[in-house]
């Protein structure tokens, strides 16, 4: 799988193929993982527990002012993008943005198979965000102690993570 993100990736070349951690093959997957393994530790999301409240408290708010919610879209999703962006290093100001593109990712249309165009081009819009992100973070010399870090000074093979590389992992 080194050289795709699936099988039907590599196939019909449709979407970009980039790694990604859940597709890598040992040492590499294992490398990795056991890197970003510390960030989704029952401890570390445990020490998040007051603010996943505080995100689920706004949208339930949110969805009592509105008489109603998509369970989906105004609260699953809403909290686990942004908590996503808490464990990755994303700024949560951003959160909303990454939700309306991963929703557009894997957004269908009738009679289309496969990623529609907007989910193409939700998916660069993706990568060009979290390219600038690592290089702004690269920039600034931060030591956050985040994933969008650790893909910047982590070593796999020997070698450091490319952006496309780094991209595609967050």
């Amino acid at each position: 799988c080194a050289k795709g993100t699936t099988s039907s990736h590599m196939l019909t070349k449709v979407q970009q193929v980039t790694p990604m951690l859940n597709n890598m093959d040992p040492p590499e997957h294992t490398q990795l993982r056991t890197a970003v393994r510390q960030h989704f530790a029952p401890q570390a999301l445990r020490e998040l527990e007051s603010t996943i409240r505080g995100l689920a408290t706004a949208c339930l708010d949110r969805a009592v002012e509105r008489g109603g919610c998509d369970v989906m879209a105004d609260l699953a999703s809403q909290i686990s993008v942004k908590v996503a962006c808490i464990v990755t290093g994303i700024p949560t100001e951003d959160g909303d943005l990454m939700n309306s593109l991963v929703w557009r990712f894997f957004g269908r249309e009738p009679g289309h198979t496969g990623m529609t165009p907007d989910g193409l081009k939700a998916m660069g819009e993706l990568f060009a965000y979290f390219t600038d992100l690592s290089r702004s973070r690269r920039r600034s010399g931060s030591k956050a102690d985040d994933i969008v870090n650790l893909l910047n000074e982590i070593e796999i093979g020997g070698a450091k993570l490319d952006e496309a590389s780094i991209a595609s992992h967050l």
